[in-house]
């Protein structure tokens, strides 16, 4: 069993696949979320019995890993130094996409006559 940081977090990376099975990480408050491009390769089983690891999830094609709260960051940043620069930090979203919807919503619906709404 891994007692530090730096070997949890290999042996983390280990049972994700490897660091090239991983295309993406991100942290979201104390989750980790990992894109695999291999799923077969993923030993969740090994990952739950993980000292310091709470949990794990799949959705949306994501696979979550929940470390302890205290070690979530400094975890985050091990393996982001032991995976080096191939793997993209995940994406985020352009700030402003959601006024510029909102904008062009509600200019949509100004336009509208009650005429349109068949009344």
């Amino acid at each position: 069993m891994p007692f530090t940081i730096s070997e949890l977090a290999q042996a983390l990376l280990d049972a994700l696949g490897g660091a090239l099975n991983v295309q993406n990480l991100s942290l979201n408050q104390e989750r980790m979320r990992f894109r695999l491009q291999n799923d077969s390769l993923l030993r969740q089983d090994q990952i739950k019995r993980m000292k310091g690891i709470v949990g794990t999830i799949e959705a949306d094609g994501y696979f979550f890993v929940v470390p302890q709260k205290a070690i979530a960051e400094a975890l985050y940043k091990a393996l982001q130094q032991q995976m080096g620069p191939q793997v993209p930090p995940a994406k985020t979203p352009k700030a402003g996409v959601g006024r510029r919807l909102r904008t062009w919503f509600f200019g949509v619906m100004k336009k509208r006559t009650p005429s349109d709404s068949g009344a």
